[in-house]
């Protein structure tokens, strides 16, 4: 896994999600990737959101991702549904 990923803010959780939501090119390839439904990635992904959209850290950390991966831009996207966003 990367060091720049703002370690002290993101759980081993959170870095293996996001390093495979840069990877690959919707949140089925991840979450096939991952071993977990694509389900349970979508709800990972919203409640991530929710949980940290207000600090700080988590925005420097997640910037590093956003940068890598146009996906991972959509999902933090107050505007498009998690649903739309899987259907690529």
């Amino acid at each position: 896994m990367s060091e720049n990923l703002g370690s002290k803010f993101l759980t081993k959780t959170e870095k293996l999600y996001l390093e495979a939501l840069a990877k690959y090119p919707t949140i089925k390839d991840a979450a096939l990737a991952l071993g977990v439904s694509p389900r349970t990635l979508y709800n990972w992904c919203y409640n991530f959101r929710k949980r940290y959209e207000a600090r700080r850290g988590w925005i420097n950390s997640v910037l590093n991702y956003k940068r890598k991966s146009a996906l991972i831009t959509k999902i933090l996207s107050k505007r498009v549904p998690l649903e739309e966003v899987g259907e690529e």
